[in-house]
Protein backbone atom coordinates (compact mmCIF):
# COMPACT_ATOMS: atom_id res chain seq x y z
CA UNK A 1 0.00 0.00 0.00
CA UNK A 2 1.25 3.32 -0.80
CA UNK A 3 0.63 6.83 1.19
CA UNK A 4 0.66 10.11 0.47
CA UNK A 5 1.45 12.96 3.40
CA UNK A 6 0.93 16.56 2.39
CA UNK A 7 2.79 18.41 4.77
CA UNK A 8 2.41 21.78 2.68
CA UNK A 9 1.15 22.55 -0.62
CA UNK A 10 1.68 26.21 -0.19
CA UNK A 11 3.87 28.09 -2.51
CA UNK A 12 5.05 31.38 -4.05
CA UNK A 13 6.63 33.51 -2.18
CA UNK A 14 3.96 35.37 -0.63
CA UNK A 15 2.52 32.30 0.92
CA UNK A 16 5.95 31.12 2.24
CA UNK A 17 6.55 34.50 3.86
CA UNK A 18 3.34 34.58 5.84
CA UNK A 19 2.78 30.52 5.89
CA UNK A 20 -1.20 30.85 5.42
CA UNK A 21 -0.47 27.76 3.90
CA UNK A 22 1.99 25.39 4.87
CA UNK A 23 5.31 25.28 2.43
CA UNK A 24 6.66 21.58 3.39
CA UNK A 25 6.27 19.25 0.91
CA UNK A 26 4.87 15.55 0.85
CA UNK A 27 6.47 12.52 2.04
CA UNK A 28 5.28 8.92 0.19
CA UNK A 29 5.43 5.44 1.77
CA UNK A 30 5.47 2.75 -0.81
CA UNK A 31 6.67 0.67 2.09
CA UNK A 32 10.17 -0.62 1.40
CA UNK A 33 10.72 3.25 -0.80
CA UNK A 34 9.83 6.25 1.00
CA UNK A 35 10.64 9.22 -0.92
CA UNK A 36 10.48 12.90 0.21
CA UNK A 37 9.41 15.60 -2.22
CA UNK A 38 9.99 19.10 -2.60
CA UNK A 39 10.77 19.60 1.02
CA UNK A 40 10.43 23.95 1.29
CA UNK A 41 10.28 25.95 4.68
CA UNK A 42 8.98 23.66 7.78
CA UNK A 43 9.61 20.17 6.21
CA UNK A 44 11.15 18.97 9.22
CA UNK A 45 9.40 20.65 11.56
CA UNK A 46 6.10 19.22 10.02
CA UNK A 47 7.50 15.73 9.51
CA UNK A 48 8.87 15.66 12.83
CA UNK A 49 4.98 17.05 14.17
CA UNK A 50 3.63 14.14 11.98
CA UNK A 51 5.91 10.96 13.16
CA UNK A 52 7.25 10.97 9.69
CA UNK A 53 10.68 8.53 10.27
CA UNK A 54 13.46 11.15 8.42
CA UNK A 55 16.31 8.74 9.14
CA UNK A 56 14.63 5.59 7.10
CA UNK A 57 14.00 7.70 4.20
CA UNK A 58 15.68 6.42 0.87
CA UNK A 59 15.29 9.77 -1.56
CA UNK A 60 14.75 13.25 -1.58
CA UNK A 61 13.20 14.78 -4.58
CA UNK A 62 13.44 18.38 -5.44
CA UNK A 63 11.55 19.73 -8.83
CA UNK A 64 13.12 22.66 -8.96
CA UNK A 65 16.05 25.51 -6.43
CA UNK A 66 12.89 28.12 -5.40
CA UNK A 67 13.01 28.34 -1.59
CA UNK A 68 9.69 27.09 -1.10
CA UNK A 69 10.54 23.51 -2.50
CA UNK A 70 14.17 23.41 -1.39
CA UNK A 71 14.63 25.14 1.54
CA UNK A 72 14.64 22.28 4.30
CA UNK A 73 16.48 19.69 1.39
CA UNK A 74 19.68 19.81 3.41
CA UNK A 75 18.52 19.17 6.78
CA UNK A 76 16.20 16.35 5.34
CA UNK A 77 19.81 14.75 4.11
CA UNK A 78 21.05 15.60 7.20
CA UNK A 79 18.77 13.21 9.02
CA UNK A 80 18.86 10.54 6.42
CA UNK A 81 22.52 10.41 6.69
CA UNK A 82 22.15 10.03 10.92
CA UNK A 83 23.46 13.53 11.23
CA UNK A 84 26.33 13.02 8.15
CA UNK A 85 27.75 9.78 10.11
CA UNK A 86 26.85 7.43 7.37
CA UNK A 87 26.86 7.65 3.43
CA UNK A 88 23.37 7.12 2.33
CA UNK A 89 20.48 7.71 0.56
CA UNK A 90 19.29 9.55 -3.14
CA UNK A 91 19.33 13.38 -3.97
CA UNK A 92 16.92 13.24 -7.28
CA UNK A 93 16.28 16.91 -8.66
CA UNK A 94 16.80 19.42 -11.09
CA UNK A 95 20.49 20.89 -12.30
CA UNK A 96 19.89 23.97 -10.07
CA UNK A 97 18.50 22.09 -7.27
CA UNK A 98 21.56 19.51 -7.67
CA UNK A 99 24.34 22.59 -7.90
CA UNK A 100 22.01 24.53 -4.73
CA UNK A 101 23.45 21.69 -2.70
CA UNK A 102 26.35 22.37 -0.77
CA UNK A 103 30.01 20.08 -1.38
CA UNK A 104 29.54 18.60 2.53
CA UNK A 105 25.99 16.99 1.95
CA UNK A 106 26.62 16.08 -1.34
CA UNK A 107 29.60 13.97 -0.10
CA UNK A 108 26.98 11.82 1.90
CA UNK A 109 24.78 11.51 -0.74
CA UNK A 110 25.14 7.61 -2.05
CA UNK A 111 23.75 8.64 -4.93
CA UNK A 112 22.56 12.65 -6.92
CA UNK A 113 20.60 11.93 -10.16
CA UNK A 114 20.03 15.47 -11.79
CA UNK A 115 16.90 15.21 -14.00
CA UNK A 116 17.99 16.37 -17.48
CA UNK A 117 19.67 12.95 -17.85
CA UNK A 118 16.85 10.82 -19.50
CA UNK A 119 17.05 7.77 -17.49
CA UNK A 120 14.44 5.79 -15.27
CA UNK A 121 15.68 5.04 -11.26
CA UNK A 122 14.52 2.26 -9.67
CA UNK A 123 14.32 3.36 -6.12
CA UNK A 124 13.04 -0.22 -4.45
CA UNK A 125 9.50 -0.52 -5.29
CA UNK A 126 8.89 2.79 -7.07
CA UNK A 127 10.30 3.12 -10.53
CA UNK A 128 10.72 6.86 -11.55
CA UNK A 129 10.28 7.63 -15.38
CA UNK A 130 11.40 11.32 -16.46
CA UNK A 131 9.43 12.42 -19.66
CA UNK A 132 9.43 15.72 -20.83
CA UNK A 133 8.25 17.87 -18.58
CA UNK A 134 7.00 15.48 -15.49
CA UNK A 135 8.21 12.42 -13.55
CA UNK A 136 5.92 9.94 -13.84
CA UNK A 137 5.89 7.51 -10.29
CA UNK A 138 5.11 3.87 -10.55
CA UNK A 139 5.07 0.47 -8.21
CA UNK A 140 7.23 -2.03 -9.57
Amino acid sequence: MVSIKFLGTGGGRFVTITQKRATGGFYIDAGKAKLYVDPGPGALVHAIKERIPLRKLDAIFVSHAHIDHINDAQVLIEALTNGCTKKNGIFIGSISAVEDLDEYHKSYLEKIVPLNQRKNLSLKILLLRQQKLCIQMQLQ
